[in-house]
């Protein structure tokens, strides 16, 4: 399998990968671990909304970014997992 990791060290590295990320056939979800307690914001809330808005399918490590682990509820937003 050829795949890349890919790091958003800042939000105008995000914006110069938007394009990129339009080429992918999947992704691979391991933005956040099981322990998120609060509200997603900034440039996670903007790569998770990005993600979505994709419509390609998304793999997730262990539960979709974003989730509360204990309730399942979005904490603002969270990554969906899209089926075709």
């Amino acid at each position: 399998m050829r795949g890349e990791v890919l790091s958003f060290p800042g939000s105008d590295h995000f914006e110069k990968l938007k394009k990129d990320l339009q080429t992918a056939d999947v992704f691979v979800d391991a933005i956040f671990g099981t322990g998120l307690n609060s509200e997603v914001k900034g440039l996670y809330r903007e790569i998770i909304e990005h993600l979505n808005s994709l419509q390609k399918p998304i793999v997730a490590v262990d539960i979709p970014s974003g989730l509360d682990a204990n309730t399942g509820k979005p904490l603002g937003t969270a990554i969906r997992l899209f089926s075709r």
